[in-house]
């Protein structure tokens, strides 16, 4: 009756992390945790709730980043005035300005 039972606890190196705290992940892509937060809040992360944290799996963050797209701003279409461009001042107050 008395057998010696023995519990394998599985060593955490050799086993890929499945789930991660918004603060894991957030360290781990190189990004702050409240980018990651926001994103929870807006619905476009979705989120383990539960043992105190919220928590990320894996599969939802490669999800996440790859659904990701690069921001690029539009150039500023804005055209320079005519003396800006040719390094004048334009009318007759500013280069007088320029002159004292």
């Amino acid at each position: 009756m008395n057998e010696n039972i023995s519990l394998e606890i599985p060593d955490r190196q050799q086993q890929p992390k499945l789930v991660f705290t918004l603060q894991e992940a957030a360290a781990a892509i190189g990004r702050p945790y409240i980018a990651l937060y926001r994103a929870v809040v807006r619905g476009d992360l979705k989120v383990l709730k539960g043992f105190g944290r919220l928590c990320i799996t894996t599969d939802e963050l490669n999800r996440f980043l790859t659904e990701q797209t690069v921001h690029v701003p539009k150039p500023n279409h804005r055209p320079r005035s005519k003396g800006f461009a040719e390094g004048q001042a334009g009318d007759e107050q500013s280069e007088k300005r320029l002159a004292d």
